[in-house]
């Protein structure tokens, strides 16, 4: 973006109109721009040693300092505050393309767009010695919040701490688009409220506890994104089956794809400045992908039921792992309630071919099927993330026999405790006969010990 500052001629009193409009709205600079009392050439042209005071009737004056040319500014503070931001500005216009490069009287065909190590050197020879990371933090401000100034402490001690309706505001909008930055916030706050708030005060404002439900505090989690396809009906639907399911006789299937890369951890230890280097043999993109198909209930993989094949899953390799590794395990559902005798499913095309469905249906063993796009009603799923998180741990396993250490993976990675978090987290009524009989028994308990209380109190 490229601005120009005409500084003579009718133009002079109005250079303000051709200023980009996020600029020209800044109450910071928009006087200095609009006004006759001050010369675009001063402030914005010539730099700040020398600002050239002009009337609309009458020639210059002497120069100003830059504190007292922009000391009638509202908001731009006084002393050393406006003169450190009347620097800062002048380096945010010099970027933009607002400075006279040759140095002669301005025209449309002398202004350009300077680099951070151009405007340091034009800042040099103005009297001000600055570096190139000074200048891209005024410019990071700039863009962020709109000033590329940095708060002073008189403006943190008034009106930089948010109000309890801004404080609502900021965690409202965090609520409504959890994906965003704090420049993001920041940049809304200031188009809302009309003032710029900090980092800091941001972080303050989610982390404070106003003690209701609307105004609690926020913290920073994984994004889980969720498909907007999916039917909130069916949703319901499909715990309510849930509920009525005995988690005895579950037990849940579903594939998952392995890589090499899924063996890879992603953080490192390195000196500061340094980067954090391993090295490896690169085999394509991902390496040479496996699957696993896999069966769970309550007490962790059904490990005769799991099998890793090579490349991915179609109908056949579903249909003769079904065959040889599924039904074995599988159980008819009736009145005795067996293991194994609910198979849980997604909605996934591959399971809805006839030949694994009728192959179901002869076992005998009653087919549940999840809502679409729901695999958060699946406990499988947290599984696989355990047993590729063991297959991180245990890389060097991994990388000599996949394999092994995939089979490996499956048997140590998951524990019956664990299983027990897994459904209840997914949604299953989960008690076990063995808790019902107990809570039975401590229930007739309590009745004989009141009745025997009740019997001493009255002798």
């Amino acid at each position: 973006m490229i601005v120009f500052f005409p500084c003579e001629g009718p133009m002079a009193s109005t250079a303000g109109r051709s200023i980009h409009a996020d600029i020209v709205q800044r109450s910071e600079i928009k006087p200095l721009l609009t006004r006759n009392s001050v010369g675009c050439r001063g402030v914005l042209g010539r730099g700040l040693s020398g600002v050239t005071r002009r009337t609309a009737t009458g020639p210059s004056e002497a120069g100003l300092s830059p504190a007292a040319a922009l000391a009638h500014v509202p908001g731009m503070g006084k002393g050393r505050v406006a003169y450190e931001k009347s620097w800062a500005w002048r380096i945010v216009f010099l970027a933009l393309g607002a400075g006279c490069t040759d140095g002669s009287a301005a025209s449309v065909h002398s202004y350009r767009v300077l680099s951070a190590r151009e405007v340091a050197q034009a800042m040099e020879d103005e009297g001000k010695k600055v570096g190139r990371g000074f200048v891209q933090n005024c410019l990071y401000r700039f863009y962020t919040r709109g000033d590329p100034s940095k708060l002073w402490d008189s403006e943190r001690r008034s009106g930089a701490h948010a109000s309890p309706h801004q404080r609502r505001w900021i965690k409202k909008t965090l609520r409504r688009d959890p994906s965003l930055y704090f420049d993001e916030v920041s940049l809304r706050f200031r188009t809302k409220f009309g003032r710029t708030i900090s980092d800091k005060m941001i972080s303050k404002a989610i982390k404070h506890d106003g003690g209701w439900r609307g105004d609690r505090p926020l913290s920073l989690k994984t994004l889980q994104v969720l498909a907007r396809q999916r039917c909130e009906a069916k949703r319901l639907e499909c715990q309510l089956g849930m509920a009525g399911l005995d988690p005895e006789c579950l037990i849940i299937i579903d594939e998952s794809h392995v890589a090499d890369a899924d063996y890879r951890r992603r953080r490192g230890w390195a000196p500061v400045g340094e980067p954090a280097l391993i090295y490896e043999y690169f085999r394509g993109t991902n390496g040479k992908l496996r699957s696993v198909l896999a069966a769970v209930n309550q007490d962790g993989f059904v490990l005769d039921a799991c099998k890793v094949v090579d490349g991915g899953v179609d109908d056949d390799a579903l249909y003769d792992w079904a065959v040889a590794h599924l039904a074995p395990v599988l159980n008819p559902y009736d009145e005795r309630s067996l293991p194994n005798s609910i198979i849980v499913l997604d909605n996934a095309t591959i399971h809805h071919q006839p030949r694994f469905r009728q192959l179901l249906e002869d076992i005998g063993v009653f087919v549940f099927f999840l809502a679409p796009y729901s695999p958060d009603f699946s406990p499988i799923e947290p599984c696989f993330h355990q047993m590729k998180a063991w297959l991180k741990r245990h890389r060097a396993l991994a990388a000599v026999d996949p394999q092994h250490a995939l089979v490996s993976a499956m048997e140590e990675s998951v524990s019956a405790a664990d299983m027990v978090g897994y459904f209840r987290h997914c949604g299953y009524a989960l008690v076990r006969r063995e808790e019902e009989a107990d809570e039975e028994f401590g229930m007739l308990l309590c009745m004989v010990v009141a009745e025997a209380a009740k019997h001493w109190y009255q002798a």
